[in-house]
């Protein structure tokens, strides 16, 4: 998934959004934006830069801008709170600093947080973005002085690398292929496979075809009403037989 896109749009008055998602699932990819996460029920496995956390009912997660992850439900019914707001409204605490692990240790009482700027954001009283952008400044004070915190690492050309390669992959996923993905981030082949598996939590193989097939889905569900095998070509499978079964594969439908 690239950057922004995501079920969530905020305004420039507020820039704060607030949501739950129910059993979320989805690959790798980045935004500007901050999320932070607060388990509601049942369990979550969170993946950032290539470390693997898993969150439990009444965990709270920091994922800071630019980061790559994902995150997959474990348990059915998870269901995860979701705030959603733009970096500049923290940057000057953050800048020079970051969190040594994006897991919360204290309680910093996310659920009443959530569900007062869910009010402010939906009933819009007199100076509601005004009150959201400091109801987010004042928590992420608090983190900072109650969490662990180290000096920001300022040599992020490997973050820089495989963001562009994540953004490549996306635009070009019809033609993109293994050896394009070796060239950007200017690897040996063998080492790049690694890296790349121990970044994403998934095989680079595994990750085009997760791209191909939520691009496929998108063209399925779209009102054009697509034939099959345009959808195949345009999505990049090589035949229908080989798109009907990775699209069967990930989904456990078949595109009909």
């Amino acid at each position: 998934m690239a950057k922004n896109k995501e079920l969530w749009n905020y305004s420039e008055n507020e820039r704060v959004w607030v949501g739950k998602y129910l059993n979320s699932q989805n690959i790798s990819h980045w935004h500007n934006e901050c999320e932070l996460l607060y388990v509601v029920d049942g369990k979550l496995e969170v993946m950032v830069d290539g470390f693997l956390y898993s969150l439990n009912k009444g965990d709270s997660f920091l994922i800071e801008s630019q980061k790559i992850h994902s995150m997959h439900a474990t348990k059915e019914n998870t269901l995860t709170s979701i705030i959603i707001f733009d970096y500049e409204l923290v940057k000057k605490i953050f800048s020079d600093y970051e969190l040594e692990q994006p897991l919360l240790k204290k309680d910093y009482q996310i659920p009443k947080v959530y569900d007062y700027l869910y009010k402010e954001l939906t009933e819009k009283p007199l100076f509601y973005a005004n009150n959201t952008k400091a109801i987010i400044q004042q928590l992420f004070i608090n983190i900072a002085r109650n969490e662990k915190i180290t000096k920001r690492r300022k040599n992020k050309k490997f973050d820089e690398n495989l963001i562009n390669l994540l953004n490549q992959i996306n635009e070009n996923y019809q033609f993109f292929c293994f050896d394009d993905a070796v060239k950007i981030m200017n690897m040996n082949p063998s080492y790049f496979s690694r890296f790349f598996h121990n970044m994403i939590g998934i095989s680079f193989a595994k990750y085009l075809n997760c791209v191909k097939v939520e691009k496929a889905v998108e063209l399925i569900n779209d009102q054009n009403n697509y034939p099959m095998t345009e959808i195949a070509s345009m999505c990049g499978f090589g035949t229908i037989r080989n798109f009907n079964r990775i699209i069967k594969e990930f989904t456990g439908y078949s595109p009909s």
